[in-house]
């Protein structure tokens, strides 16, 4: 009897031994399999879709950077030019691909957060995968000069003349028009809008008096703000500008904030494997920090404002919740 009970024990034993060695083989193999993916990737150019004109901001940030990370990733980096959509047929195209990490796209928050709000893209901010924030740029209001000394001067008039200021954004529901119209509704005023994807035509209308008011990113009112042409009043950011340190920011003139600016990132598939991101995002990273790359990209007045895929991921969340409120005040969000 003894003999049968130790003989059962031996084998429940030896088996347990078994079943514990296969565990830890089968986490060794998914661990080399993990590896194996991480030390495969690259093995063909990545594609970068940029849903912008060639030549223009976007495009050029984008190349720019595409040359730094093929001594790391040992492969080309190509930018293919898709525009249409406001930057939505890039990241369509690239959604649609597999979710290999050989296609990615470069998109701004229009593009990727409020468009899908206000028209039928095919996608929303649930099916792709950050990859990587890489400028962030802060919004600027501007009048021409000795139109109105403060911010606080133009709110005044627009409370005594409801929708006399007309004033200029790149275009309906871009993020500086949801900025512009989230001051409004927090100072109660009527403001007349009028759309204009030209910043450079907006500078000239303002100038000649055809509208009272511009609303666009900070570098573009660089030229004239030197010259004294235009008065810039505020600031979408939380600290002053170091080329512009006399601007206020919004938070200063009115004492609350709308974190609303101009950013734009790459992101890819939803299934992109993790490993091959952090593969491409510390190929990025290590881009970021080049001198050479910033050099290049000050030259186009754009700063280099790194976020890794977490980070990407907490900053997309947050600006998506605000955007969609946003736009549902304004009465534009999509039924």
């Amino acid at each position: 009897m003894k003999t049968k009970n130790f003989l059962k024990l031996a084998a429940g034993i030896c088996f347990l031994c078994l079943l514990l060695a296969g565990c830890g083989l089968r986490q060794d193999a998914q661990k080399t399999d993990a590896k194996q993916a991480k030390a495969d990737y690259p093995k063909a150019p990545v594609n970068i879709f940029v849903g912008y004109a060639p030549g223009g901001s976007a495009d050029l940030v984008t190349r720019t950077l595409a040359d730094k990370p093929t001594p790391v990733l040992g492969q080309n980096v190509i930018v293919q030019n898709k525009p249409g959509g406001g930057g939505s047929v890039a990241v369509a195209e690239a959604l649609a691909a597999k979710p290999d990490g050989y296609t990615l796209a470069l998109g701004s928050n229009g593009g990727l957060l409020v468009n899908p709000y206000v028209t039928n893209v095919g996608y929303t901010a649930k099916n792709f995968r950050p990859v990587a924030l890489l400028t962030d740029i802060p919004i600027g209001i501007a009048v021409k000069s000795g139109k109105f000394d403060t911010l606080q001067d133009l709110i005044k008039y627009a409370k005594e003349n409801p929708g006399k200021i007309r004033y200029s954004t790149p275009g309906m529901n871009s993020t500086p028009h949801l900025f512009m119209e989230e001051i409004a509704i927090k100072e109660a005023i009527k403001l007349n809008h009028v759309p204009n994807a030209s910043s450079p035509q907006s500078i000239a209308e303002l100038l000649g008096g055809h509208i009272e008011m511009i609303v666009v990113n900070m570098p573009t009112f660089k030229s004239v703000y030197e010259s004294k042409q235009v008065k810039v009043l505020a600031t979408s950011d939380s600290k002053r500008s170091a080329e512009m340190p006399d601007v206020p920011t919004l938070n200063e003139s009115r004492g609350y904030e709308v974190p609303i600016s101009v950013w734009f990132g790459l992101v890819g598939p939803a299934d992109i494997p993790k490993d091959v991101l952090a593969v491409f995002d510390s190929a990025v990273k290590k881009a970021m920090d080049d001198p050479a790359l910033k050099e290049a990209w000050n030259r186009l007045q754009f700063s280099v404002n790194y976020l890794g895929p977490d980070d990407f991921a907490k900053k997309i969340e947050k600006d998506d919740a605000l955007y969609k409120n946003v736009l549902n005040e304004m009465g534009t969000l999509k039924k």
